[in-house]
């Protein structure tokens, strides 16, 4: 509120701040504090959604929130805790170095790039596709970058590596000018790394769609749905999926949070659940099945007939 009410006053939030003297004083301290942590690159929890929501009111947001360190509860763990190994029958995957508790953050990381549903209004929703037009878009958004982007983001690690290790159909956008734009971008790029035609393929396998609010059902009086999105994320693309997770993530607006859900052992893999909870349930096991398709896990009829969930689940972005 002091955020907008500064917006629309052309003043800085101190200003605005300062006018407010029904507050108490350690209240304003505390508050200076957090907006001071915030320019500086690190806010908390509190913070962070409160940009959030300053954010989904504009016309079209762009969300490029702060990462909230500020907290120390996520700060995350991966580098000290964790190792990416190869998982047999998965491929590359997360497992624990040491045994940690529940509540322990994995993650807390910006991805390497997103799109909100926002910026995909204008598109023709009657247009069949094969893959949605936010994920051309995302490859439009990760090629203005430039060459040099598929090192600096760590592009080169992810799944599919090689074109030997590409699966599924043919990628292509149903919107016939996104999917032009998409392949000249890549062509341009490939002239130097060939590599960058993997880079949809990177993104069918790895891309994850992102909510702010995870209560749905809040969401039509929300402007929390206007942050919806499609994005890439680095390290936590190497968490394979599982129908028992025991990792689980939240965002908000661009910053991703994975925490374990349940206390784990040292040499346990980590994995997350790549569908809808509401999935998960024995009496869900078709609709996951065909969510699952998406990440190419099942290649024919016999392994639709595979029993063991967690196993055939596995290896998506990861691998």
């Amino acid at each position: 509120q002091l955020a907008q009410r500064a917006q629309l006053a052309g003043q800085a939030p101190e200003e605005v701040f300062s006018e407010r003297m029904g507050r108490s004083s350690r209240h304003r301290r505390r508050l200076l504090r957090r907006m001071r942590a915030a320019r500086s690159g690190f806010t908390d929890v509190v913070q962070a959604f409160d940009l959030a929501r300053l954010a989904s009111t504009t016309e079209v947001p762009r969300v490029s929130l702060a990462l909230p360190f500020a907290s120390r509860a996520l700060v995350p763990r991966f580098f000290s805790a964790c190792d990416v190994v190869e998982v047999p029958g998965k491929g590359r995957g997360v497992v624990a170095r040491v045994g940690l508790k529940a509540g322990t953050t994995l993650f807390c990381e910006k991805p390497v790039a997103m799109v909100s549903d926002a910026e995909c209004d204008d598109d023709d929703e009657d247009v069949p596709v094969v893959h949605n037009a936010d994920a051309a878009r995302l490859v439009l958004k990760i090629c203005d970058e430039g060459p040099d982007f598929w090192w600096t983001a760590g592009l080169d690690g992810l799944f599919p590596r090689t074109e030997a290790e590409r699966r599924g159909e043919e990628w292509r956008c149903g919107n016939p000018f996104l999917d032009a734009a998409a392949r000249d971008a890549l062509r341009k790029l490939a002239k130097a790394n060939p590599d960058w035609k993997l880079l949809p393929y990177k993104i069918r396998h790895n891309g994850l769609g992102i909510q702010t609010n995870g209560e749905m059902l809040s969401y039509p009086a929300s402007t929390f749905c206007r942050l919806e999105g499609l994005a890439l994320y680095g390290k936590p693309s190497f968490l394979n999926h599982s129908d028992a997770p025991n990792v689980a993530r939240w965002h908000c607006g661009d910053i991703g949070v994975w925490k374990l859900i349940r206390d784990v052992d040292a040499g346990e893999e980590l994995c997350m659940s790549y569908v809808d909870s509401d999935l998960l349930t024995p009496d869900a096991t078709d609709l996951r099945r065909r969510a699952l398709r998406h990440f190419d896990f099942f290649k024919d009829k016999d392994d639709d007939d595979d029993d063991d969930d967690e196993t055939a689940g596995g290896g998506g972005a990861g691998n």
